[in-house]
């Protein structure tokens, strides 16, 4: 058993685990399509960098990061920790 709050939701049809520890959120994908399902409402460049940049400023302003991983393997974080990681930097975010 683990402090923090964990569970399994869908996320555009796809199994994402969810897990909430301290200030630190974690999303897990199972897969690299499914994390970009999460960003098809931000089809433009431009709009991707707008929406992670707003994420990262509101989840800095309250304290907290958030981690992406896929299949357990860290590729991106926001928020309070830092800025940075493999996907944003593909994407074009960094």
């Amino acid at each position: 058993m683990t402090n923090g709050l964990e569970m399994t939701e869908a996320l555009a049809g796809h199994g994402v685990s969810v897990n909430g520890e301290g200030k630190r959120i974690t999303l897990d994908f199972p897969n690299l399509q499914a994390a970009f399902e999460m960003l098809k409402p931000w089809a433009a460049q431009s709009k991707r960098v707008e929406m992670a940049d707003r994420l990262h400023e509101a989840l800095k302003a309250v304290g907290l990061s958030l981690e992406v991983k896929i299949q357990g393997r860290s590729m991106a974080e926001l928020g309070s920790a830092a800025r940075g990681g493999i996907l944003l930097r593909f994407l074009g975010l960094e």
